[in-house]
């Protein structure tokens, strides 16, 4: 297939395809005109609900990849608040076996905790051999720093970065910065992320370790935090909008 008139960085060009691998020249199949059309890399959805199992009546893993591709995504990161949870390689498994030969990369998140009930560390070692790229308890945060510490300690990966994603939903910042901080002494593990969500006003949403809400993200107390590398935002956060803009250049920014 070949691909004309595309636009790719401000620069109109065309994109030659062969048995699906761009090449320098060679093509198969037709000729498409993409004038007045941009090309792009695959996007990469660093948070997504398939919402399988246990909810397909709100989504499916092939459905949810269908609308991925549709929109230009081609890899994606299910969160693992399904029914059961995401907390067994069995769950991790059902999930890649259904997204198999979708035409879209799904890296699993895995529950960090059994249940997503923040007391128990699930068996990382095997979920990792499963298939799972990350551990996170999603909207439910690991607000125990012995348990939060392990976890970030048992799931190392290259350069001492953790594959831990903790919510800041009801953790203060205070918290978190123990936990972080917690990576000299114990560890040895930067954090990956955080899942900021709010603002929640609810008291089960109250911040577990210091008794504050957490209604907006404060950029100076986010930036104490040197070696974050994603961040993930609700749509709904007051001034998330700012604070995306004003971090962006520093770190990795979804809309969760």
């Amino acid at each position: 297939m070949l691909f004309k008139n595309c636009l790719i960085n401000g620069v109109i060009t065309d994109i030659a395809v062969k048995n699906g691998v761009i090449t320098d020249g060679e093509y198969d199949g037709g000729v498409t005109d993409c004038g007045g059309l941009a090309a792009f890399y695959g996007f990469f959805d660093m948070h997504c609900h398939l919402r399988d199992p246990g909810f397909t009546e709100k989504e499916t893993v092939e459905t949810g990849l269908l609308s991925a591709a549709k929109g230009g995504f081609t890899s994606v990161m299910p969160m693992p608040n399904t029914n059961p949870v995401c907390d067994s390689p069995e769950t991790v498994k059902y999930i890649l076996d259904k997204a198999a030969e979708r035409g879209v990369k799904v890296y699993p998140i895995a529950a960090a905790t059994a249940g997503q009930k923040g007391e128990t560390v699930t068996d990382l070692a095997a979920l990792t051999a499963s298939g799972a790229d990350a551990f996170s308890d999603d909207g439910r945060p690991v607000v125990k720093d012995a348990v939060a510490l392990k976890v970030m300690s048992e799931n190392l990966i290259k350069e001492g970065v953790t594959r831990f994603l903790p919510t800041t939903m009801t953790m203060g910042y205070d918290a978190l910065e123990r936990v972080t901080n917690a990576k000299t002494d114990y560890s040895g593990a930067n954090i990956l992320g955080f899942h900021f969500e709010g603002p929640y006003i609810s008291p089960k949403y109250k911040g577990a370790q210091d008794e504050k809400n957490i209604k907006t993200p404060d950029v100076n107390e986010f930036r104490h935090f040197k070696n974050v590398r994603m961040i993930t935002v609700a749509p709904e956060v007051e001034n998330g909008l700012a604070f995306i803009k004003q971090v962006s250049g520093e770190t990795v920014v979804s809309l969760g």
